[in-house]
Parts: structure tokens; C-alpha cells; sequence
């Protein structure tokens, strides 16, 4: 007589997790005009409050902030729209990309 042997299956679970992560850069060309700073005494960009938020990483509110502080250097255009000395807004970025 032959004896039967039992089989045991052994199943085994192999959980993987996978993480992705995307990071998205949006460039947009910044719009400056050459111009010449009464306040810096030299050649510098303006350019508008938005333009200038994207760019050293302040929120709109903050630029016109600072622009009404006598912190920022501005003109006005024709139709009274400031125009931002980027130079003045150095020292308020986290870049030195100016």
C-alpha cells in the first residue's frame, strides 16, 4: 500500500507599490522694456507687477505692496499702468536672475 502524500500549495504575495512624481516647469517669456531708472541711475528692465510676481516668486499683492512702501522702483505709463525696475526687485527674490 503506498501512502499518499498531502501537497501543501504555499502562496505567496508580493505587493509592489510604485510612486511617481511629476514636476512641470511653465516658462513664459517675461515682457521688459529697456529703460533707464531715475531712482537706480542706470539702464534696467520694467516690467509689469504680474511679470515681476512670476519672477522673484511674490504674489501680485506683495509687488504693488512694496511699489506703495517707496520699496520697489516704478514709472507709470501713459495710460497709468506701473511699470516695475526689476533691479529694485532683487533683493526681494529668491533668485538672482536679473
Amino acid at each position: 500500500m503506498k501512502k499518499r502524500m498531502k501537497i501543501r500549495k504555499t502562496t505567496r504575495t508580493t505587493e509592489v507599490t510604485v510612486e511617481k512624481s511629476e514636476f512641470i516647469v511653465v516658462r513664459r517669456p517675461h515682457r521688459s522694456v529697456p529703460a533707464w531708472c531715475v531712482e537706480c541711475g542706470k539702464p534696467v528692465r520694467l516690467v509689469k507687477p504680474e511679470d515681476a510676481a512670476i519672477a522673484t516668486g511674490l504674489n501680485v499683492r506683495e509687488v504693488y505692496r512694496r511699489i506703495e512702501k517707496g520699496e520697489v522702483h516704478f514709472v507709470e505709463t501713459r495710460e497709468g499702468a506701473p511699470l516695475v525696475c526689476m533691479k529694485s526687485l532683487q533683493n526681494f527674490s529668491s533668485d538672482s536672475c536679473f
